[in-house]
């Protein structure tokens, strides 16, 4: 089904979205097999400072999904390991 009016967008993660992102993983940790993580390893204030520490640094990013302004999704790809593995690759790919 399309939806007309739709309004798709991935973008940085915002300081406020660390709440979002911390309830999303807390979920997630409290069903096995979906996360290393237990949820008593999660703490708000790792991922507030997460996306802090990112916003002025260059060795990572924390994406936002949402659509219509409704949270969809988060991801955070470390750049330093997107380097390494790029390293690896046979030259010419």
């Amino acid at each position: 089904m399309h939806r007309q009016n739709s309004d798709l967008k991935i973008r940085k993660a915002r300081p406020q979205d660390a709440e979002i992102i911390y309830k999303t993983e807390l979920f997630y940790a409290q069903k096995s097999g979906y996360l290393v993580s237990r949820p008593e390893d999660l703490r708000l204030e790792n991922y507030q400072n997460l996306i802090n520490d990112l916003l002025t640094e260059e060795n990572g990013i924390y994406l936002v999904a949402t659509l219509n302004d409704l949270y969809l999704g988060h991801r955070f790809p470390r750049m330093d390991v997107y380097v390494k593995a790029l390293k690896l690759l046979p030259q010419g790919l």
